[in-house]
């Protein structure tokens, strides 16, 4: 196992510059952490067509499997009764059988889906706790391109957390068995405060909907003032918070932003409303440096019953601290100049 513990797959020749950034002096202490690779993967021009195929075929399952559940339920609607006898299966193994599987999730991870992009890789500026640990990854993006990516590569997120995702896509089908081979759970407030009861660690993306509609390809922004549930949640259990930045997630699509006011509203109904286009129209830009950095904990003390004050004090600590994680890698990593608070 290489010594250093970021995860890398970069076809750039950025690495030196990288190996200077402050953070990089606690990487030795996460010798538990597997690497993707120890080898620079070839440039773009030089990779043969073996090497760009599979990725691709990786990130189209993927992609197929949210907008295919979008679209389920008006086939069923207009579809034969060929196709709802094969709609109704799906959801009858879904809800009866799916479950968490180390054998698909190898057989997804044999595409090297993160080769596909221009570099990619997972930085930790500390060592992780294997408990009581709330993973918050920013951005959403149009997808959660990088929120899929590193509860699929992360060995230690994948092993020791639970991702949480919507409660839309976990009941639809495709997406709903998909998330469930690979261990996600609904983000719903009920459950996600009895896996906290159980000193569970989690993983999930705070923005939804909403994070969604803001992305805009030449700012990085975050829909996270309202967003103060996760905080009281932590406090009544006396969570670790890990802010979770990854950088080039805005990029991975072009976004138009007009009527976002009116398409925010419209995500209050729990219906997406961003408008976007990558390659041909759905499967993200490959030219892309996606970089996650996951910053170092803040450790909330337990308040049984935690006052609007003590969450707005937190709320308000960890925005500070999402914010330096931005800014002290921003020049990296290709961050605009400020991160944008909705």
């Amino acid at each position: 196992m290489s010594k250093s513990n970021e995860v890398n797959n970069s076809h750039a020749s950025s690495s030196d510059s990288d190996k200077s950034h402050t953070s990089e002096t606690n990487l030795n202490n996460l010798s538990k952490q597997k690497n993707l690779s120890n080898k620079t993967n070839p440039t773009t021009k030089n990779r043969s067509f073996y090497s760009r195929i599979f990725p691709l075929i990786g990130m189209i399952i993927g992609i197929m499997a949210m907008f295919g559940s979008m679209i389920s339920a008006v086939v069923f609607y207009y579809g034969s009764s060929t196709v709802k006898l094969i709609i109704i299966s799906l959801l009858f193994y879904q809800y009866l059988f799916a479950k968490k599987s180390h054998a698909i999730r190898s057989f997804l991870l044999f595409f090297r889906t993160t080769d596909y992009f221009d570099e990619y890789k997972i930085i930790y500026e500390e060592e992780l706790l294997k408990q009581k640990s709330l993973f918050v990854v920013h951005p959403h993006g149009i997808c959660g391109v990088s929120f899929a990516l590193l509860q699929g590569y992360c060995e230690m997120l994948y092993e020791n957390s639970i991702g949480l995702v919507s409660s839309v896509l976990i009941n639809l089908p495709i997406s709903g068995i998909l998330a469930k081979w690979m261990g996600a759970s609904s983000v719903k407030q009920k459950n996600f405060e009895k896996l906290m009861s159980e000193d569970k660690n989690i993983c999930f993306l705070p923005g939804g909907f909403e994070e969604a509609t803001i992305t805009n390809t030449n700012e990085d922004r975050v829909y996270l003032s309202e967003r103060k549930g996760f905080i009281k949640s932590a406090l009544r259990y006396g969570y670790n918070l890990y802010p979770i930045y990854t950088f080039g997630e805005n990029k991975l699509y072009l976004t138009c932003n007009w009527f976002e006011k009116i398409r925010l509203l419209i995500n209050r109904l729990k219906c997406p409303s961003a408008i976007f286009f990558g390659l041909f129209f759905f499967i993200p830009f490959y030219n892309v440096r996606l970089i996650t950095v996951v910053g170092p904990k803040l450790t909330l003390p337990q308040i049984a019953e935690p006052t609007n004050d003590d969450v707005n004090m937190y709320h308000k600590l960890y925005v500070e601290n999402l914010k330096a994680l931005f800014n002290r890698n921003k020049k990296l990593y290709g961050g605009s100049e400020e991160l944008i608070i909705y």
